[in-house]
This record gives structure tokens, C-alpha cells and sequence, in this order.
């Protein structure tokens, strides 16, 4: 891979690297709500921004962030891109909508240990959407709207792409009952 920027407005510049991971959460960030890509190409002051090319020539990702790289802390070869694929769908909400709208479901949430699978709702946020459709703590969501065995990570995907507005029907499991709840997504909030 190739990552083409100005590091520390040196004027235009490459490095490579390879390709170590892609589907990487962001360090740090416990939501994981984007897919990095990880490679070992530097990205610096300058070239976070940047294209992240393949060796056909192919436009993968845009350089975002590196990892360790404080004065108290080096850390070598842990550079993350946005894939391609998301950069343009957040291109295409921008043209639409004149800025990036996020639907929002308003829960915490961790994946359940039981056979049966399913994603535990461990908080609730007042006054948000599920609290609104009377989702609790406790309750196991076992679909989003016909789609089952999701892992959080795409069921905040599918909420985020999700229009503002737009009902959703969330299969959860409660004391052992199956229960089908309408959910009106929201637009995230800005704080």
C-alpha cells in the first residue's frame, strides 16, 4: 500500500507499507464504530487526509491516524485508513443531505453468552428511541428488522445508515417471551 500526503508540509510525498488488518475498531474507541484499515504505511502530520492505494493503482482508504506517536510514546507501523467504501458513503450523505445525518437507537449493549446468541441491552438512554419503543436492560435483541445473528458492530451500522424518522422493528427476547418492537430512529445526537 501506498500512502500519498505533505507530512509536516514538506510537499508531496509516499510511503508504503502493506496491508496488515482491515475491520480494525479504532483504538480506543469502545462504540467500534468504523472498519479500519490497518497497514504499516507511515502516516504523519500532513498526509492524515491522504490517499492509501493499492499496488494497481486503486484508491483503498483515506490515511486517518497513527497510533503511539507522542512524545512519551513511539509506536512503529500502527497507521489506520478509512475504507474506501465508507469515505464515499459519507461523500454521498454530504452531497444529499448538505452534511452527514446518523440514525440513533440509544442503548449499550454486549453480546450474550447463551446458546441462543443475541445482543444483551445492558443501559438504556432516557428520552432516546429505544427507551421511547420500552426496550430495557435485560431485554436480548435477536433481529433488526428480519436480519438475525447481527454483531453490535452492524447493528450500529445498519442504525447509523439508518434515516432519521424511519420505523425499525426490533425482535427481542424477554423472560423468555419473543416480542416484535417498533422503533422510531432518531438523528444522533450532536453530543
Amino acid at each position: 500500500a501506498l500512502a500519498i500526503g505533505n507530512p509536516y508540509n514538506l510537499g508531496q510525498s509516499v510511503s508504503q507499507g502493506i496491508i496488515s488488518a482491515v475491520g480494525r475498531s479504532a483504538v480506543g474507541d469502545s462504540l467500534g464504530r468504523q472498519n479500519f484499515i490497518q497497514t504499516d504505511a507511515s502516516i504523519n502530520r500532513g498526509n492524515s487526509g491522504g490517499a492509501l492505494i493499492n499496488s494497481a493503482g486503486e484508491l483503498v482508504g483515506i490515511s486517518t491516524l497513527s497510533i503511539g506517536k507522542t512524545a512519551n510514546e513511539i509506536a512503529e507501523g500502527l497507521n489506520f485508513a478509512i475504507p474506501i467504501s465508507i469515505a464515499n458513503d459519507v461523500l454521498y450523505k454530504i452531497i444529499r443531505d448538505g452534511r452527514v445525518i446518523r440514525g440513533y437507537f440509544g442503548v449499550q449493549s454486549e453480546i450474550s453468552s447463551n446458546s441462543n446468541g443475541g445482543i444483551v441491552i445492558t443501559g438504556v438512554t432516557a428520552n432516546s428511541p429505544a427507551a421511547k419503543a420500552g426496550i430495557q436492560v435485560g431485554d436480548v435483541i435477536l433481529r433488526l428488522n428480519k436480519q438475525d445473528n447481527l454483531s453490535i458492530r452492524e447493528m450500529m451500522q445498519i442504525i447509523s445508515d439508518t434515516k432519521p424518522n424511519t420505523e425499525v422493528i426490533i425482535t427481542i427476547s424477554r423472560l423468555g417471551n419473543v416480542i416484535n418492537l417498533p422503533v422510531i430512529i432518531e438523528e444522533l445526537p450532536s453530543n
